[in-house]
């Protein structure tokens, strides 16, 4: 069995479309449903709601909850008793003090979560919803198809690597879903990739995705130190109220890279400079720091903005995604001035658990969306998404780095510069050996 093209045919015909439709309905309610069911929201009964542009859904989040700078708490709550009535109350985060910098106020019971939003930003105070970010939909998913079998790997391969004495130590954060210590030990090049084992709700529909995009790090980056941060549900998504502290805790470790392959889009006409607030807050904070934010433009198939890699500042990389030849931009992958650097995402081999997967019954003519199960038995999987078009980035950076001696944003300024050379129809494009140290 040969690694099978996993390219869908759902982006075709116009986006949106009716196979977008129901492929982004199926994904929104596995999100939804493990958000709603998780223990720790189901204590604060947490309901998840949808942005909505006509019949299409923009992104997700909580309702009868806003964020708030900490320093306004005590305005904001004022401002909310006049508006909503009383009942309103600061929220703290199960496990944990909340985000640096960022407050969670929960609603009186009823309140109308756009009118508070709206009357918080008629008083000039900085607030937003609490948003989900997901590795799964937006206007489609992400990643752009669900594992298929795979029987060697990795893809792309392990890049040369020339270890010295002399050579840097470069750690890379990956904050993603779950981590499987048991598909680490099957791999060589995995044996520098470390993590909490599990993570919450560690057997949803996307389990092993951290695992997976810690190993294309690795591939990049065989001697760089990789540690996935279980972050997200496995389900696909979290509230950025929760996200936050781990970005925090993530950031207090000093790591050189930080790969992230989620985020979320926005209402047309909605201004990131008013909403996001905790993905703001956080940016605010990295960019105290010398670490570098590589995070994924998104599977939508547009041009339109997938956050935080679509805010502009120089201490985040937005990545787009390419088919195998290094040159096609992949159909499902977003586009547009502000994707900063474009590398393979499609058909991409790594680590992955073994076990039976249960595909969802989302497109009959797509493979790896057909209804039924398979089991994975040979510890990898061939998966499709910006996704992992973003750790193929970090993992480069790491690999720079480590010879070069360059801090975070330096060594991807020169990557950034050899990928601009490579450009293809004025995509800059980056690939594996780019990285490779230069012969003495």
């Amino acid at each position: 069995m040969s690694n099978q093209p996993t390219t869908p045919p759902w982006w075709q015909g116009g986006v949106p479309n009716g196979r977008q439709r129901g492929r982004l309905r199926v994904q929104l309610d596995r999100i939804v449903d493990g958000l709603q069911s998780a223990p720790q929201n189901v204590a604060r009964n947490v309901v998840i709601e949808e942005a909505r542009t006509g019949e299409d859904v923009d992104y997700l989040y909580r309702g009868g909850a806003v964020l708030v700078r900490d320093g306004d708490v005590d305005r904001v709550l004022e401002i909310i008793r006049e508006t909503a009535g009383d009942g309103a109350a600061v929220e703290e985060p199960v496990g944990g003090p909340p985000q640096r910098g960022v407050a969670t106020i929960a609603l009186p019971a009823g309140a109308d979560t756009n009118a508070v939003l709206a009357a918080l930003h008629a008083q000039g105070v900085d607030a937003s919803k609490d948003v989900v970010l997901h590795i799964c939909p937006s206007a489609s998913a992400c990643p752009a198809t669900e594992p298929v079998l795979a029987q060697a790997g990795p893809v792309p391969a392990v890049a040369d690597w020339s270890p010295q004495a002399t050579d840097r130590k470069v750690s890379v954060a990956v904050i993603d879903t779950d981590y499987h210590r048991s598909v680490v030990q099957q791999h060589s090049w995995l044996r520098k990739v470390t993590g909490d084992a599990g993570g919450p709700k560690a057997h949803g529909h996307y389990r092993g995705h951290g695992t997976f995009v810690g190993g294309v790090v690795a591939t990049m980056a065989p001697e760089a130190d990789v540690r996935v941060w279980p972050a997200l549900l496995t389900s696909g998504g979290q509230l950025a109220s929760d996200l936050g502290p781990i970005l925090d805790a993530v950031l207090e470790t000093r790591p050189d890279i930080i790969s992230l392959s989620a985020g979320t889009t926005l209402a047309p006409g909605e201004d990131p400079a008013r909403e996001l607030l905790s993905l703001r807050v956080f940016r605010e904070h990295l960019a105290k720091t010398d670490t570098l934010l590589v995070c994924a433009a998104g599977n939508d198939a547009q041009d339109e903005r997938f956050y935080p890699a679509g805010l502009p500042h120089p201490e985040i990389v937005g990545v787009g995604a390419l088919d195998p030849d290094d040159r096609t931009p992949a159909g499902y992958s977003n586009f547009g001035n502000w994707v900063d650097v474009w590398a393979r995402g499609t058909d991409v081999v790594n680590g992955y658990p073994n076990g039976r997967y249960e595909y969802a019954d989302i497109d009959p003519d797509t493979p790896g969306d057909q209804p039924g199960s398979v089991e994975f038995t040979n510890w990898l999987a061939s998966w499709s998404g910006t996704s992992f078009a973003t750790p193929l980035v970090a993992g480069l950076v790491a690999a720079r780095m480590a010879w070069s001696h360059e801090k975070p944003r330096d060594a991807w300024a020169a990557l950034h510069q050899i990928a601009v050379a490579n450009a293809v129809d004025g995509r800059p494009v980056l690939k594996r050996g780019d990285s490779d140290r230069p012969p003495v």
